[in-house]
């Protein structure tokens, strides 16, 4: 009998005689209708009414209490309404919710509870502020929100400041309307990152304290010499980037120096800072009274700078004998700033 002969009710007892025989997929997929965080279940809109649990790998979450190190498990995140889900069957009808496919609307980091770190950590909780200090104290063993894998100590430093502290990423300056533990990180120069912390209680007007980077620095390892007995450049000038913004600094410089005669003598290197004269009080010298005698010296320094000072190594002898330089250095540290 031709196959064009069968009747559209034949040909629907085939189709289902045929899907009798292949199963039920394991895998299937819906949209999450409804949650219980405390039971960690979901109801899905193409299955029954029934509940369907929530599975997969819990995390080991590290976090900081003061100085202490705790370590929790963090179960899997419960999907949202709206998220589109993955679903395994197990037995007959009984399904399992192994993860979101697609949310029902992309996360970003919450204004009222910024964690510092990838903008991918945490979870929705995070945006109604539900995380909270006293969630993650000392000795807790299950926190009450569920965060997604990847968290790290410096995601709870934050919570330690007391509230509202955020990362605010790199930046040309300071971030307008800080909050005490804000961090934000400046770009000096190539190569050359500062991080800084904010803390409000603080009684100097530089409320952004340094919090890591590495320092501003030039070197100079060519001898080169001098007569004056007055501050002057060499013939390689030794100088630092422009300072970007006003506060307190770390100064450091040294140099390696020797005269070319026998007579007692001074060699005298100090740091000019932006307008200010060059003078001895930034300054060391070597003293020698043998003949190519190499001596080294090397200085440290805290000073309070202004915004687009140049910090410089300047060079004199006391008697006007020719004195050598030579492996001159310096580098500057913020401490904090404005």
């Amino acid at each position: 009998m031709p196959d064009d002969s069968l009747s559209p009710g034949l040909w629907d007892q085939i189709y289902n005689a045929i899907k009798q025989m292949q199963g039920a997929s394991p895998i299937s997929q819906g949209v999450v209708s409804d949650r219980d965080e405390a039971k960690r279940v979901v109801w899905v809109r193409e299955l029954s009414s029934d509940p369907i649990p929530v599975v997969g790998q819990s995390q080991d979450l590290v976090f900081y209490s003061g100085k202490t190190r705790q370590v929790t498990k963090v179960p899997p995140s419960v999907p949202q309404k709206g998220d589109i889900v993955l679903l395994i069957r197990t037995t007959g009808d009984a399904f399992r919710c192994i993860g979101v496919l697609t949310p029902a609307a992309e996360w970003t980091a919450p204004g009222s509870v910024g964690f510092l770190g990838p903008s991918a950590v945490g979870t929705r909780e995070l945006a109604d502020a539900s995380v909270t200090t006293a969630k993650f104290a000392a000795g807790a063993k299950t926190p009450d929100s569920n965060l997604l894998d990847g968290l790290d100590s410096l995601d709870f430093l934050r919570m330690a400041s007391g509230g509202q502290a955020r990362y605010h990423g790199v930046l040309g300056a300071p971030p307008g309307s800080p909050n005490n533990g804000d961090i934000f990180s400046l770009q000096v120069e190539e190569g050359i990152i500062w991080n800084f912390i904010y803390n409000a209680g603080s009684s100097s007007s530089f409320k952004w304290e340094f919090a890591g980077g590495s320092p501003l620095n030039a070197f100079v390892d060519t001898t080169q010499s001098t007569t004056s007995t007055t501050y002057v450049d060499l013939g390689t000038v030794l100088s630092l980037t422009a300072v970007p913004r006003a506060g307190e600094y770390l100064i450091e410089h040294g140099f390696n120096t020797f005269p070319f005669g026998a007579t007692v003598e001074n060699a005298w290197a100090t740091v000019k800072i932006g307008s200010a004269a060059a003078a001895d009080a930034e300054g060391q010298y070597g003293w020698t009274n043998v003949a190519n005698m190499t001596v080294t010296v090397h200085r440290n320094l805290r000073r309070t700078l202004a915004a687009s000072d140049v910090v410089k190594q300047m060079y004199r002898t006391v008697a006007a004998t020719t004195v050598s330089f030579r492996n001159r250095w310096i580098k500057l540290t913020p401490v904090r700033i404005s």
